[in-house]
């Protein structure tokens, strides 16, 4: 690893800078289509905001109640182990379940956060009653409880399996685009901030090769926190923590969502694993001198599933010049530095925003 006095920290917006379709949106676009087929007006809209009305137009005639019924079972492999109902129908009832914890949402790290409702989806059980017909509590406890452990094998694996699908494919279109583009359609992506600094660190939040394939950064001088693409796993989640077991007295019996921890648990992203994991990078961080922060969204949420990364980065240069990327004038600037400050940088009050196209500071900030 280089000895660097700058270090990037570039989020998805660094993407979708480069004209990557890395949203939320088109993550969910992907989940229908690969659930409900290809449809060819939605692969004709061009802007986002024709794609979230249609999106909003399919959602109403296609979301519904679900019930015990309408979720297929599992069968025994003749190995033993269990074998899944086919991937198409395990799409569409995770399309379902998202309709009923998300929106569209705007940014991924929306999507993140909702990622901790798993648990307040609403199943229907049916099968309710005795044989003589009255309500029978054990009954549909077991069911829930069946339901729920059902389900939890279903999302875990329809969601893993569509997200690494998802960014593979989205990926490979970038890149075979990007090949076709002139020359001056190329210069109008690139970010002259990057171009200056080619032996700075970065340590990236997203799992493409944008760095490395279109700046030619050398990948060692680049982490990837959550995964990289060809990787067999990606990592991604909310940072909530289980306020189930703080609480017993929640845990109804009868209510699907509460079998359901098993899967926001383990939907919540791994901080302290990727921070043992990379421990000494960032062991190695003293020689940084200046902090930039491209396309990355600093949040001030209390459970902000990040927060730990940056608080370990401050922890090891808290006297580091902070730069942020242009985008961040349109937001509440002031708020974003006290969110810095919080984390741990003592310069936050300090810290100047720049034009990463043109490397040119913007002045009034």
């Amino acid at each position: 690893m280089v000895m660097a006095e700058k270090l990037f920290i570039i989020g998805n917006g660094f993407d979708i800078a480069h004209d990557l379709k890395t949203s939320y949106l088109y993550f969910k676009k992907f989940v229908y289509q690969q659930a409900y087929g290809k449809d060819k007006l939605l692969e004709s809209l061009q802007s986002e905001s024709a794609i979230i009305l249609y999106l909003e137009r399919l959602d109403y005639e296609i979301l519904e109640d679900i019930d015990d019924y309408s979720i297929p079972e599992i069968q025994m492999a003749p190995d033993g182990g269990d074998l899944y109902p086919d991937d198409e129908e395990l799409y569409k009832l995770l399309y379902q379940l998202m309709g009923q914890i998300t929106e569209t949402e705007k940014f991924w790290s929306d999507f993140e956060e909702k990622l901790a409702d798993f648990d307040k989806i609403s199943i229907t059980i049916t099968d309710i009653t005795d044989k003589d017909g009255d309500l029978d509590g054990s009954k549909m406890a077991h069911n829930a409880n069946d339901t729920g452990e059902t389900l939890a094998k279903y999302v875990l694996y329809s969601l893993n399996k569509l997200f690494n699908d998802w960014i593979e494919e989205t990926y490979s279109e970038w890149a075979a685009r990007i090949l076709t583009k002139s020359e001056e359609s190329l210069s109008k992506l690139l970010k002259a901030t990057i171009l200056n600094n080619p032996d700075a660190l970065f340590i990236n939040f997203n799992y493409t090769k944008t760095l490395e394939d279109f700046y030619r950064i050398p990948e060692d001088q680049v982490i990837h926190l959550h995964g990289l693409i060809g990787s067999s796993q990606f990592i991604f989640g909310h940072g909530y923590e289980d306020e189930f077991n703080s609480n017993p007295y929640d845990f109804n019996p009868l209510n699907v969502g509460s079998y359901l921890e098993a899967v926001v648990d383990k939907l919540k992203k791994p901080t302290d694993r990727v921070l043992c994991k990379y421990r000494e990078f960032f062991e190695t961080l003293s020689s940084i001198k200046e902090i930039y922060f491209i396309g990355f969204g600093i949040r001030s949420e209390e459970n902000w599933v990040d927060s730990p990364y940056l608080k370990t980065i401050f922890k090891q240069i808290p006297n580091a010049d902070i730069i942020l990327d242009s985008y961040y004038q349109f937001g509440d600037f002031e708020l974003i530095k006290r969110t810095l400050e919080k984390l741990g940088a003592s310069k936050a009050n300090e810290c100047r925003v720049i034009d990463t196209v043109n490397n040119q500071w913007v002045e009034g900030e």
